[in-house]
């Protein structure tokens, strides 16, 4: 980040303090449960990178030895008063700022460029949901990939073909100098609109200028005008003349940036959330193939004949329901009437049992019910039977 930048920075605890009422007021106004979801450590590290909960209660400070980390100040949410974390640095900003716009809470006191920046550093660090599998020192998230996608799509969208002798072209257009310093030597590919969800660049020969190491690393996430403008506050005509000259080159190969269309950032965003979707359902069932290799068959159970299945059943269901409820449930193997299997398989959270009875063209299966009594799982069974037998004839 430019030193021009930091310098119409505010200090972290005072960005966050003056946001804190339209944090409470969006509580109050729109999700009541973001009350207890910041007032957990996990979430507030996922949101902030805080090392303690957003929102601690009035009688959980002066209980837990935590006092020096939360200010002073009592705020009144939902009825409860709660002190708020003043554990705060710089490289929280970001994720605060991040916090606010995914809740479109309006972000006061920041320039347009440090906007910019910040929101590129968090997406840059990835998205704060938890992954899956469970909290992890040092792994990738999932705006690892998000992020990567989002490139992906941003590189090969509109139908443009070009070589490495066109981007030599363009670097001799340039008179082979960084487009924003000037200077010879070692020039790198810089995109001036970023290929990022925020500013929806793209990977064409038009947004392609040559930039210095030393300049490529400082502009980063920001679009050329804001960086040149920043970089070149002492000399505003000289920030013009580079910034005409890339808008130029644009010009020349006909790249219309995409701007602020509003559809092209709904369908990049719905992307990002199915990636997402989409990675978690794929750790659930290799987590699931895992389990059911390596545990599934101590779980599983296996009864034959006339033995009365309902205490087994009953374990069975007890076991996985209050003890391990995310395992999947094995199979238990039961003959009734000598020509029917009875299975049991994870349904649903609210009513996670169902009763599956399969036969030659397909199951058909009801839910079970808790607490479920012996009559009621032999009434379920008998029904099934009734059904089977109905189906067949």
């Amino acid at each position: 980040m430019t030193d021009d930048l930091l310098s119409g920075a505010p200090k972290p605890g005072a960005f966050v303090q003056s946001h804190l009422l339209k944090i409470i007021d969006y509580i109050e106004q729109v999700d009541g449960e973001e009350f207890l979801r910041l007032q957990m450590k996990d979430y507030s590290s996922q949101q902030f990178r805080l090392s303690y909960p957003f929102f601690k209660t009035v009688e959980q400070v002066e209980s837990d030895g935590h006092k020096g980390q939360y200010w002073a100040t009592k705020h009144v949410v939902q009825g409860q008063q709660v002190r708020v974390c003043n554990d705060w640095y710089a490289r929280h900003r970001p994720f605060f700022l991040n916090y606010l716009t995914e809740r479109q809470i309006p972000a006061d006191g920041l320039s347009p460029e440090l906007c910019e920046e910040w929101l590129a550093i968090a997406e840059q660090a990835g998205t704060t949901s938890k992954s899956p599998g469970g909290a992890r020192y040092k792994t990738y998230p999932i705006g690892v990939a998000q992020n990567a996608f989002v490139r992906y799509l941003l590189s090969n969208l509109g139908h443009e073909s070009f070589t490495k002798q066109d981007w030599k072209a363009v670097k001799s257009s340039f008179g082979d100098v960084c487009v924003y310093c000037g200077r010879s030597g070692v020039l790198q590919m810089d995109h001036a609109i970023p290929l990022s969800r925020l500013q929806l660049g793209e990977h064409r020969l038009g947004n392609l200028v040559p930039a210095c190491p030393a300049c490529n690393g400082e502009k980063s996430h920001l679009r050329f005008r804001s960086y040149l403008e920043a970089k070149n506050d002492h000399d505003p005509r000289a920030a013009e003349r580079r910034i005409a000259a890339i808008e130029a080159h644009m010009a020349r190969h006909s790249y219309r940036p995409l701007g602020d269309r509003q559809e092209i950032r709904d369908l990049v965003e719905q992307a990002r959330q199915e990636i997402a979707a989409i990675a978690a359902r794929y750790v659930e069932l290799i987590n699931q193939a895992i389990d059911h290799g390596e545990a599934g068959q101590a779980t599983v159970m296996s009864r034959r004949g006339d033995e009365s299945t309902f205490a087994d059943m009953q374990e069975l269901l007890g076991y996985f329901d209050a003890e391990h409820p995310d395992e999947l449930v094995g199979i238990i193997d039961e003959e009734i009437d000598g020509d029917v299997d009875l299975f049991i398989d994870k349904f649903d959270p609210e009513l996670p049992w169902i009763l599956t009875m399969p036969f030659a063209d397909g199951a058909i299966g009801v839910r079970l019910e808790f607490p479920m009594t012996e009559e009621k799982f032999w009434d379920y069974v008998n029904s099934l039977d009734e059904q089977v037998n109905t189906e067949e004839e």
